[in-house]
């Protein structure tokens, strides 16, 4: 009994994602220009590594800013095989604002304490830079 109580206490550990994570995502629209997401994911984990959660992001688009709340996130974080502390984080939080659907993909790693790795919105593709 023991250590089927160990064993979810040891996959969520100190690798949890668990939190509020906050930053930008710098993404290149379709023109070359640049577009600075700012992004709010309140994350939740559960001890399979399947993350679940909400939160918004906002963004100026066509020189109107473009607010996407009410969003619902899912995901998953997984261990890189044969990598030390290496964790793979995938994220999509998706919602509408304006009568449009805004997707947004985000596929990291954990570095602790921040998430960077690569994020798109759609053709719109980016770095990000998220911490908790």
């Amino acid at each position: 009994m023991r250590s089927l109580i160990l064993i979810p206490a040891l996959l969520t550990g100190c690798f949890s994602l668990e939190g509020t994570w906050l930053g930008p995502c710098v993404l290149t629209d379709g023109d070359g220009n640049q577009v600075v997401v700012d992004v709010v994911a309140d994350v939740e984990q559960d001890v399979y590594g399947e993350l679940s959660g909400d939160g918004s992001f906002a963004f100026e688009f066509n020189g109107e800013l473009v607010q996407v709340t009410d969003v619902v996130l899912a995901g998953e974080r997984s261990k890189i095989s044969g990598a030390t502390n290496v964790i793979d984080v995938a994220m999509t939080m998706e919602g509408h604002a304006d009568g449009y659907l805004w997707k947004l993909n985000i596929d990291g790693e954990l570095d602790y304490p921040d998430i960077e790795g690569d994020c798109s919105i759609g053709t719109w593709m980016g770095e990000i830079d998220i911490e908790r």
